[in-house]
Order: structure tokens, then C-alpha cells, then sequence
């Protein structure tokens, strides 16, 4: 029978020195044992919100969960891994957007009303690549709460609102990849597939195993050559979930998660650069994020940004911010 505690095989991570947070930790496999935590304050998530937060809508939610089935089939196709190769981004974006793919439906913007829009092909894209990541990135930390991938989600939605502030230009390459068309086109996609920010997409990072051939059913293999138990399926699953729920759902997951304002996580890394500082007390949805080994938060000191709660479009980086001076 296939081994339920996922991520049996020997650690693939090594340890890490002082660095300054990116957007990445990958520092546990799927299905490590973490300490439990000690017992969480309890939150008071109305008095966090807006008092204008609109209420929930059961017919939008039953016509999500609907949408859900249609997903599973397309994303998470198993790709060989290799250090060597150079092309593995452009490769998983247009396996997804040149795939056959059903109609599905996303929430837009416009001005002050909400719309439900087809999504493009790009937005299946950004669904795949996001719940690799988040798969690659917190597969270990699932059992502590599907708090801690949501949080990682709103990071990088955090990153694609502020690559797309005009008063950002010059401060867009610290996030943003404009340099593969295929990232470019999606704003999620540029803040995943940037150099260095994600660990699981660091070209010789062994991680990247994990996120190049997840779990997608229990009779096909997934990156360590071994059929997945039931705790590797619904992880992944999970990650899909969180991940069409931030690309489709965008304005109601923004919403949702409004108390997580950051733009810098790591997992289990100790930060040695000044120019950070730890945000302490931090919640997503109300839920607070106590095991500092699956997330810790941070701030750049020299960078001041405050998200909001509208959903911006998807636009291709102008020729202007396509040169963008920064750090």
C-alpha cells in the first residue's frame, strides 16, 4: 500500500544560512513532523473587517464549488526534473494555456460592481504554477492549519497588486518577471517565476522535484517514483483549492484575507539583513501563524506599501515598466 506519511524519502533541503526573507522557505517536505504549537489567542475576525464587508453569497459559492471538478483534470501534469534545463517555466505555462481547456468563470472589477468574466487561458496558467508552489513551498506545513499556504497565496497576490501600482515603476523589479513573455503576461505568473524569490523555482533547487510532478491521483506517480497516499492527495488538492480561489475568487480571497498585509515570508530561516523587520502577531482571516518553522512574516524597511481590497485586472507590463530600476 502506498505510505500515507508523505515525503518518507530523505531530506532534499539543505540547511539554510542568514539571509534576508524572499518570497520562499520550501525547508520541509510533504508530511514532516513539526512541534505543536502552543494554544492560539482567540481572534476576533469581525471587529477586523470592514463593516461594509458584503455578505456572503450562497449561490456564488455552490457555482464555485461547481467549478472545482473542471480544474483538478487539467493542472498539475508530472514534468521530468532536471537542474539542467532552462525552459521549465515556459514549458509548465504553455502546457496549461495550450491545453483544451473547459469554460470557467473568475470575478472582475468593474468600477463599483463585481462580474463574473470567462478566465483565460492564462489565469488556468496561473492556477497551475500557483498551486505548485504552494504545494512545493508548505506541503509540510499543511497539517498545521490550510492557514499557513493561504498566507503564502496572499503574499504573492500582495506581489501581483504591487508589480501593478503605477507609483511602483521603479520598484517593480524587485518582484516582477517581464523578462519571460509567458510570466509577463499574468501577474501572478511574473511574481512566482521571479529569479530567486520562490524557492521551489530556483533552477537547481532539489525542491523543485515537488513542484514539477505533484500528487495529482493515486494511481499515477508523483515526484519521488512512489503512487501517493491519501495525506500527499489531498494536500495537493488543497493546494488547488487555495490557488483557484485566489485566481478566480481574487476580489472575495483579498477580501477574506485583508489582515495579511506583508510582501516578505521564509520558513524555518533566521534573517540576518537589517533591512527587514518581523511582523509579529501576524493573522490571515482571523487565524493566527505561531509556528515560525512553516512561516514567519516580514517588512522591508524601506519600502512602504498598503494593499487594498480591489481586484486588479490582469495587464501586460507597459514598455516603460518593462525597465524598471530597483533593488
Amino acid at each position: 500500500d502506498a505510505d500515507d506519511t508523505a515525503g518518507a524519502e530523505s531530506a532534499i533541503v539543505e540547511e539554510q544560512p542568514n539571509i534576508a526573507p524572499g518570497g520562499a522557505g520550501a525547508s520541509m517536505l510533504p508530511g514532516e513532523k513539526v512541534p505543536l504549537p502552543r494554544a492560539r489567542p482567540k481572534i476576533d475576525l469581525e471587529a477586523q473587517l470592514d463593516e461594509t464587508e458584503p455578505p456572503l453569497n450562497d449561490e456564488a459559492q455552490a457555482a464555485w464549488q461547481k467549478q472545482l471538478p473542471k480544474i483538478f483534470p487539467i493542472v498539475g501534469q508530472c514534468f521530468p526534473f532536471s537542474t539542467k534545463d532552462t525552459s521549465y517555466k515556459a514549458t509548465l505555462i504553455r502546457a496549461v494555456s495550450k491545453a483544451i481547456l473547459p469554460k470557467i468563470y473568475k470575478e472582475k472589477n468593474d468600477q463599483s460592481q463585481m462580474l463574473t468574466v470567462p478566465a483565460t487561458p492564462q489565469d488556468w496558467a496561473a492556477i497551475d504554477i500557483l498551486a505548485r508552489t504552494l504545494y512545493g513551498e508548505m506541503a509540510g506545513c499543511f497539517q498545521r492549519g490550510e492557514e499557513y499556504p493561504e498566507a503564502v497565496a496572499k503574499v504573492i497576490l500582495n506581489r501581483a497588486d504591487f508589480i501593478q501600482e503605477p507609483s511602483q515603476i521603479k520598484t517593480r523589479a524587485r518582484f516582477a518577471e517581464d523578462k519571460t513573455p509567458e510570466a509577463a503576461a499574468h501577474p501572478v505568473l511574473s511574481v512566482i517565476l521571479k529569479d530567486w524569490q520562490f524557492s521551489v523555482w530556483n533552477a537547481t533547487d532539489l525542491a523543485r522535484r515537488l513542484a514539477m510532478c505533484p500528487p495529482v491521483a493515486a494511481d499515477k506517480k508523483y515526484w519521488n517514483d512512489r503512487l501517493p497516499g491519501n495525506l500527499e492527495l489531498s494536500i495537493w488538492k488543497k493546494s488547488v483549492e487555495i490557488a483557484s480561489e485566489s485566481v478566480l475568487r481574487g476580489i472575495t480571497f483579498r477580501r477574506r484575507t485583508r489582515d495579511l498585509k506583508a510582501l516578505y515570508y521564509t520558513s524555518d530561516l533566521n534573517v540576518s539583513d537589517r533591512g527587514f523587520s518581523l511582523i509579529s502577531d501576524q493573522t490571515v482571516s482571523g487565524k493566527p501563524l505561531p509556528s515560525s518553522r512553516c512561516l514567519q512574516l516580514w517588512k522591508a524597511k524601506d519600502l512602504e506599501w498598503k494593499p487594498t481590497v480591489v481586484h486588479h485586472d490582469v495587464k501586460k507590463p507597459t514598455k516603460e515598466s518593462r525597465r524598471p530600476s530597483g533593488h
